[in-house]
């Protein structure tokens, strides 16, 4: 049974809930991962697949691209190389200047 009354945080007294909450939800989300849950079905009545649940943190879903924001992380990726080439060109600089 996947609903609230049994999950393992109710395990504990409610006032340390708060703290291992996040530890508890954090290992679950490693388990499922890692397919140790392929056979739990979910707790509302609605959804039709286990996929349909939030059990995945929404760090890890796919997330949804917007167009202005991957244009601006190619733009930034674009100036961060050109800044690491002209400091990688200037440590060759410095390395012949050591040399002679």
């Amino acid at each position: 049974n996947v609903s609230e009354d049994f999950a393992f945080i109710t395990l504990f007294p409610p006032a340390c809930r708060r703290y291992l909450s996040p530890f508890a939800e954090f290992t679950y989300g490693v388990a499922l991962l890692l397919g140790y849950f392929k056979e739990r079905q979910p707790a509302q009545a609605g959804m039709s697949s286990p996929e349909d649940t939030s059990l995945v943190p929404p760090s890890l879903l796919p997330q949804v691209h917007d167009p202005v924001a991957e244009r601006r992380r190619a733009k930034a990726r674009e100036q961060l190389d050109a800044k690491l080439a002209a400091m990688a060109a200037q440590d060759d600089e410095k390395w012949d200047d050591e040399e002679e």
